[in-house]
């Protein structure tokens, strides 16, 4: 009824198609109703490769481009590495192109969840505490139940990636509201780069910032999904051969980075 894990590693459900089935249709995917109209309508063009030279060459050298587009792809290493969801705020003023930064990084998989800016959220009362349930509930990762819905409340797991102008303590100067800093753990504020032309540091030749987003996100579209969707393939093999491997791997990857970065 969801994309994903579906039991245990043994199947990944992708909108383009079923990885790890070995009969057809050994697995039917069935959405609840009020998805049922969103069915069909994800498509996988270009290849990972074609990604990795276009999309993936004018990303180099460009840290914010490079760290949005790799958490792309972490939705589906949830599960496997048994932590909770979290939101990614590229943070930053307007007209810098955060926006194509979230271009290029969605293109890259279907699974992910990506809202190009927190003002478009309506919010009644203090912003900073309505961005801070939200955010929230997104780690909870659990869907509202309804009293007269024939299933239960849907869980998921999503890597929600988003932009922001002020920060969630900016938000909050000025109102009546504190926020809680426990949220800093869930909602992920990372600043544009220092030197950078707008949200990157080399917009490699472009002869400026609006010409370089242009082609940055016709690139991505034109590959839209396609390494996402190698990247789970490449995955599920890994944990079909052995699933402890590939957990303890990346856990010990996750744990070097923090070590090496995490206190700078």
């Amino acid at each position: 009824t969801k994309t994903g894990w579906c039991q245990g590693f043994r199947y990944f459900v992708h909108p383009a198609g079923l990885i790890g089935a070995s009969e057809p249709g050994e697995v039917e995917f069935a959405p609840p109703v009020k998805l049922a109209q969103f069915h069909g309508k994800f498509r996988v063009v270009g290849s990972a490769e074609k990604w990795a030279l276009r999309v993936g060459g004018l990303l180099r050298g460009n840290s914010l481009g490079i760290t949005f587009a790799a958490a792309g792809l972490l939705s589906p290493l949830l599960e496997v590495l048994g932590v909770g969801n979290f939101v990614l705020v590229a943070l930053g003023p307007g007209e810098l192109g955060k926006s194509t930064v979230i271009v290029a990084s969605s293109a890259q998989s279907d699974l992910g969840a990506f809202i190009d800016d927190l003002r478009s959220m309506r919010i009644s009362g203090p912003r900073a505490k309505g961005i801070e349930e939200w955010a929230l509930s997104i780690s909870d990762g659990e869907e509202m139940g309804r009293a007269n819905a024939d299933h239960a409340a849907a869980d998921f797991r999503n890597v929600v990636i988003t932009t922001a102008n002020k920060s969630i303590v900016a938000e909050a100067a000025g109102a009546e509201y504190r926020g809680d800093r426990a949220i800093h753990d869930r909602l992920i504020e990372v600043p544009l780069p220092e030197g950078a032309v707008g949200s990157f540091e080399s917009i490699h030749g472009a002869p400026n910032l609006k010409a370089f987003c242009e082609r940055l996100r016709v690139l991505s579209v034109d590959c839209a999904g396609a390494t996402g969707l190698e990247f789970v393939r490449q995955l599920h093999g890994w944990l079909a051969r052995d699933a402890d491997d590939c957990a303890a791997w990346l856990r010990a990857r996750a744990d070097w980075f923090s070590g090496e970065y995490g206190a700078k």
